[in-house]
């Protein structure tokens, strides 16, 4: 599925939104659990530098 450049600019600016206010990381839907697993362990085990996923 291809994005139209204002939604690729909506997701970017969502995604800075959520790291400036604090969130540790982003996951964009649908969530694959091999990635959300991966950035919990990150976060759980190492400080959680953060991580954006699409």
């Amino acid at each position: 599925m291809l994005r139209s450049q204002t939604e690729e600019k909506h997701q970017f600016l969502v995604i800075h939104h959520s790291l400036t206010v604090g969130m540790n990381a982003h996951i964009s839907k649908s969530v694959e659990m091999k990635v959300l697993e991966k950035t919990i362990s990150s976060i759980k085990f190492w400080g959680g530098e953060a991580q954006v996923t699409e």
